[in-house]
């Protein structure tokens, strides 16, 4: 991958996402959050998926899960492409990813660089715990099964307990 490839102009175009400033983000999220990133990784493409769309056509021509994106990476397009990266969210009324105050299951998407940022992930893992209650009507835990899924260890749970915690109370409490 060359280094000119991920350096940027004056450009619209030069702000989309490409594939090495993607992989760049993970790599980045994976140093300084290493639980957010395994629930990142670990996701379903329901939860987080990104489209890889030609830039001539704006069509989509592919779309995978973040695990796919990583384990493909080799592979994947770097030319004429850009990447889209879309999430699940749930924001409480009191936690707003723009400071703006609204509520409720929505779709983010980042389509530039300077919308990949881990500002997102607690609006992710709130989702997580709100579409495991609306489909099991039971609170998101870190059950073994959970654990093993994601690949975490003792020390990513420590980090991840309080906050589902807090999740799911926030939750329990918007019925």
């Amino acid at each position: 991958m060359a280094a000119s490839a991920c350096t940027s102009g004056v450009n619209e175009l030069d702000s989309l996402i490409l594939k090495c400033n993607l992989w760049k983000f993970l790599k980045v999220l994976r140093a300084q959050n290493l639980p957010a990133y395994k629930m990142v990784i670990g996701s379903p493409i329901t939860t987080i998926w990104i489209e890889i769309w030609d830039k001539k056509s704006g069509e989509v021509i592919a779309t995978l899960s973040v695990a796919q994106f990583v384990k493909k990476l080799r592979s994947l397009p770097t030319k004429g492409v850009a990447f889209r990266v879309h999430f699940r969210i749930y924001q409480f009324s009191q936690h707003t990813i723009d400071g703006q105050q609204s509520s409720g299951e929505n779709v983010w998407t980042a389509t530039h660089r300077e919308h990949l940022t881990v500002d997102v992930f607690p609006h992710l893992l709130a989702y997580i715990c709100y579409e495991h209650l609306q489909t099991n009507a039971s609170s998101f835990e870190l059950d073994r099964e959970k654990i093993l899924h994601y690949a975490l260890a003792r020390k990513d749970v420590m980090v991840l307990a309080p906050m589902i915690a807090e999740y799911n109370e926030f939750l329990k409490n918007e019925k």
